[in-house]
């Protein structure tokens, strides 16, 4: 008798990336970040991560946006991502979730 796979179940997988762009398109937040996460995520599959990280990307870029009040990425200078990285430093986080946020 052949031996069963273990195959991870990609329609799951699939419906977690999906609930996280559907998330992505109706949150609230400002319109060009949302932008340049769709970017980020089309540039993360092009990277192979697992659509598990991205969905995890999706997530924590949209809670960046609300941490810097919805100012476009683009107009992001040092101070203000010194500020956002002190703040999560700061946080109740854990360390792995900071560590999350700053490699974003």
């Amino acid at each position: 008798m052949a031996k069963k796979e273990n195959k991870p179940n990609n329609g799951a997988k699939d419906k977690i990336l999906r609930t996280a762009l559907n998330h992505l398109d109706k949150v609230k937040i400002n319109p060009k970040n949302k932008e340049i996460i769709a970017y980020f995520v089309k540039h993360l599959a092009a990277e192979d991560l697992t659509k598990d990280r991205q969905s995890k990307y999706i997530y924590t870029t949209i809670q960046i946006s609300r941490r810097i009040n919805n100012k476009d990425f683009t107009k992001l200078n040092k101070d203000s991502i010194e500020d956002l990285v002190g703040g999560i430093n700061n946080s109740d986080f854990s360390e792995w979730t900071k560590r999350d946020y700053k490699i974003i």
